[in-house]
């Protein structure tokens, strides 16, 4: 059995003192970032490990539940966007039942009933074109509003993917600071921390996933997209097209953007919910334009004449408007071509073009139903999309807390804990010390004997 040496002894216990006295910082360090969520705990290694691993540091970090938790950040963001969108959405429409477009709707076909009722009228005449006017401004705005919010929806895309550039940038430089650090056995357990707020942030712009790599920096994948490897990083860019700015890979043949988060929820509300929002008021302002012109041609204005059409329109997306020379004495009210002021019939006819199938259902395909139930319909699909975004949302959130849970719980500091390691510390580097001074004395009795 090898004895140690009386020196070899003093050098063991001066090595003991500064490794208690390492770990009080660390703790103290630990203790002082209590409340930041983006601190991850420390713990000082033992000092036969920190020999061979660096500056004997390590953070209390699992990566799986990081990967978990950056999956669902990726789900809340993509859930968080399209709930916003579809939000704003349902205040364009506004009360299903009373909306302006509703209202307006049934406003219209309500005055083309009353002056069926009584065809002479010109209070009634005037109230027909009024109300017709009133439609086709509910439908261009309604359009138009939609137009904005898909706007926004751009606007926000290209703030996002300016981000999603300067993190995985950020990243890049992280990487490089801290491939150094480790290659020189030095502290980098703050740019780490740095660093995993970037890709969690990342992650919920883009769903993206890391990689440890052994020289300590890490491989960033967004879908099937290598983003960021070593040297070799990407940028996301914007692309115009049919649909509108889409984002894509620089540098791949075949750039298609296929990660998840908050990009891919602003691109899917942009060219799902609100493209076919569009679409159908489009069809809306133009089925019911057609018909009502249809319908009005086959009529007969006062004393006879030649019918014009009721509405106009342009090539432009719901673009609808009422014939400026319709006047009321021009209205084809009359079902005969004497024109009669008692005669109501093609009014009439008109005023049941609302119940007449004249429009494709927006929920089941092929299916012809009339502009009132379609407007019924078209609500109802707002408000289940709606809910659907809201429930995905708040799943997306409560997953995201039990990850977010379990992360405190991993590496989060606890003060009483922290407390305890700095008592432990505290008695450890007291008893290297009373080793030294208990040694320091057989040392001087030692040599004291020697001299007499």
């Amino acid at each position: 059995m090898r004895i140690p040496s009386l020196f070899g002894s003093f050098n063991h216990s001066v090595r003991s003192m500064q490794q208690a006295q390492y770990a009080l910082t660390v703790h103290g360090s630990n203790i002082a970032h209590a409340n930041d969520k983006d601190y991850t705990r420390r713990d000082v290694l033992p000092f036969t490990e920190s020999f061979r691993k660096g500056p004997g540091i390590v953070r209390l970090r699992d990566r799986f539940i990081d990967d978990q938790f950056r999956r669902t950040a990726g789900k809340l963001g993509d859930a968080e966007v399209r709930q916003s969108v579809l939000t704003k959405v349902e205040d364009i429409f506004g009360d299903p039942v009373n909306g302006g477009l509703r209202s307006a709707l049934d406003g219209f076909f309500d005055a083309w009933q009353g002056l069926a009722e009584n065809p002479s009228d010109g209070v009634a005449r005037i109230e027909v074109i009024n109300k017709g006017s009133v439609f086709a401004e509910q439908i261009r705005s309604t359009y138009r509003q939609l137009a904005d919010v898909e706007q926004t929806v751009n606007e926000e895309l290209l703030t996002r993917v300016d981000e999603v550039n300067n993190l995985v940038s950020r990243v890049f430089d992280l990487n490089i600071k801290i491939s150094n650090l480790s290659r020189n056995f030095m502290d980098d357990a703050e740019l780490r921390d740095q660093r995993d707020v970037a890709l969690d942030r990342l992650a919920e712009l883009t769903g993206a996933m890391a990689m440890d790599q052994p020289d300590g920096t890490v491989r960033v994948v967004v879908g099937s997209t290598v983003v960021l490897d070593g040297p070799i990083t990407t940028k996301l860019l914007l692309t115009n097209t049919v649909d509108g700015p889409t984002p894509t890979w620089a540098g791949y043949t075949t750039p298609t953007y296929n990660g998840s988060g908050t990009i891919e929820g602003l691109v899917t509300v942009r060219n799902g919910d609100l493209k076919t929002l569009k679409k159908h008021i489009d069809d809306l302002g133009r089925s019911v334009g057609n018909a009502v012109n249809d319908q009005h041609l086959l009529g007969y204005p006062l004393g006879g004449g030649v019918p014009e059409a009721f509405f106009n329109f342009s090539a432009a997306p719901a673009d609808i408007t009422v014939n400026p020379d319709i006047t009321p004495a021009t209205l084809a009210v009359a079902g005969t071509s004497t024109g009669l002021p008692s005669d109501g019939d093609n009014a009439r006819l008109i005023a049941a073009l609302a119940d007449k199938p004249i429009i494709e259902s927006p929920i089941i395909t092929g299916k012809q139903e009339g502009v009132r139930s379609f407007y019924r319909n078209l609500i109802g699909w707002i408000g289940t999309q709606s809910a659907a975004a809201t429930q995905d949302m708040k799943a997306a959130e409560a997953h995201k807390q039990i990850t977010e849970g379990q992360r405190q719980a991993q590496w989060g500091v606890s003060l009483d804990e922290e407390v305890a390691h700095l008592t432990m510390e505290q008695k450890a580097f007291a008893a290297a010390a009373r080793v030294i001074t208990v040694m320091d004395q057989m040392l001087d009795d030692l040599l004291n004997a020697v001299r007499r």
